[in-house]
C-alpha cells in the first residue's frame, strides 16, 4: 500500500516541484558525507575551527555575560549566512550547514583555556582543507575570517553600560591577527 501511494505521488504532476527539493536537499547530503568522510580524523578540527575562531576572539578579552552571548549570536549568525550562501555540497556547506553546532563547541570549549591551541586547530583545519579541497580553501578561510569578525563586532569593549568603549579591543585585534596567521 505505500509503495502505490509513493508512486501515485510521485506521478502526480502537481508534487514535481517538491520531488525536486527532496532529491535536491537528499543529494547535497550525500555529497556531505562523501566530504566528510574524504577527511577523516581531520574533519573534526574543520568542522570545530568556526568555533574555534569564535573562543579565540571572545576569549581575548572577556566582558560580562551579555556581552558574551551577544558575541556567540553574532558568530552563529554569520556561520548561518554563510552556509545559506554556500554551493549546495561544498566544504562550507557540509562543515556550517547547521550552524556552530554543540558538539563543535563542546570538542573546543576546553581550548578556550589555551587560545594558542585553538589558533593551532585554525592552521591545522585550513591545512587539511588546502590538502584536500584547494578549491575551496580561499572559502574557507573567508568564512572563518567572518566569524571572528563578527565576534568581535558583536559588542563594545570598554566603556560603562554601553557609552563609550571600542567596537573591536586591542585583545581582540590581536586574536583576529593570530587567527589571519593561522590562515596563511
Amino acid at each position: 500500500m505505500l509503495s502505490r501511494e509513493t508512486a501515485d505521488y510521485k506521478a502526480n504532476p502537481a508534487n514535481k516541484e517538491s520531488l525536486a527539493l527532496v532529491n535536491t536537499a537528499i543529494a547535497a547530503g550525500d555529497q556531505a558525507a562523501t566530504i566528510i568522510k574524504g577527511y577523516g580524523e581531520d574533519w573534526t578540527k574543520v568542522a570545530a575551527a568556526p568555533v574555534a575562531a569564535l573562543l579565540a576572539v571572545s576569549t581575548a578579552d572577556l566582558d560580562g555575560p551579555f556581552d558574551t552571548i551577544k558575541e556567540i549570536k553574532a558568530a552563529q549568525a554569520a556561520s548561518l549566512e554563510i552556509a545559506k550562501s554556500a554551493p549546495a555540497g561544498s566544504l562550507l556547506s557540509a562543515a556550517l550547514g547547521g550552524g556552530l553546532t554543540k558538539s563543535a563547541l563542546t570538542s573546543v570549549k576546553e581550548m578556550a583555556k589555551n587560545p594558542d591551541s585553538l589558533i593551532r586547530l585554525i592552521a591545522d583545519a585550513t591545512a587539511s582543507v588546502k590538502k584536500r579541497s584547494p578549491g575551496e580553501v580561499d572559502a574557507f578561510r573567508g568564512a572563518i575570517r567572518s566569524i571572528g569578525k563578527a565576534t568581535a563586532e558583536a559588542a563594545k569593549e570598554g566603556g560603562f553600560f554601553g557609552i563609550g568603549g571600542t567596537l573591536v579591543s586591542d585583545d581582540e585585534k590581536a586574536a583576529l591577527q593570530k587567527i589571519e596567521q593561522a590562515l596563511a
